[in-house]
């Protein structure tokens, strides 16, 4: 259900007063315009949805005033000016109407939120990629010489505390052995 305000400013042509009033008498804005008024109003807010008819409002206004003018114009009386001033909708138009924008920004969040996480996840191989590419760029560089000397870096002094079940996990002696004779060959 909709309720809409309409004003209507009109005037009378001073050569049609003489017969409104013979014909019409004083009242004749109850007579003749507010009947105008309804019937022209009904007639064009029942073309439009109320979503039309807000969104659309300088077009329905201009019908209104045409149809109202077709109406009133033969008896001598001129539309000025026509403006809508109100449509009111019914609650449960108005909920209906809160619910549905409820609805889309629900959506528009979900698109953006499925957007962002798909930056995340590009993000995320992007990244996946570039710490491959370091590895095989660090796993060509690697050679033997470069672990032995990052172990002798490292190391303390004190030979490894864990073993297992009775051989060493790295045959110490044969890189120091190794080294030595490669030394020894060097001098």
């Amino acid at each position: 259900m909709i309720t809409s305000k309409v004003a209507v400013n009109y005037r009378v042509n001073p050569t049609y007063s003489a017969s409104i009033y013979k014909n019409v008498g004083k009242d004749f804005n109850n007579v003749i315009v507010n009947p105008a008024i309804e019937e022209c109003v009904k007639s064009v807010a029942a073309k439009y949805n109320a979503e039309q008819l807000i969104t659309n409002r300088p077009v329905v206004s201009n019908e209104m005033e045409k149809e109202i003018s077709q109406k009133i114009n033969p008896y001598g009386l001129f539309i000025e000016e026509l403006n809508i001033i109100d449509f009111d909708f019914s609650d449960e138009f108005n909920k209906a109407i809160e619910a549905k924008q409820t609805a889309q920004q629900q959506a528009l969040k979900a698109e953006q939120d499925l957007a962002r996480i798909k930056v995340e996840a590009q993000q995320l191989v992007e990244k996946a990629k570039a710490e491959s590419e370091s590895y095989q760029l660090k796993n060509q560089q690697i050679t033997d010489k470069i672990i032995m000397m990052e172990f002798i870096e490292k190391w303390n002094g004190k030979l490894p505390v864990v073993t297992s079940g009775g051989s060493a996990l790295f045959d110490i002696n044969s890189i120091i052995n190794t080294e030595s004779i490669k030394n020894e060959n060097k001098s």
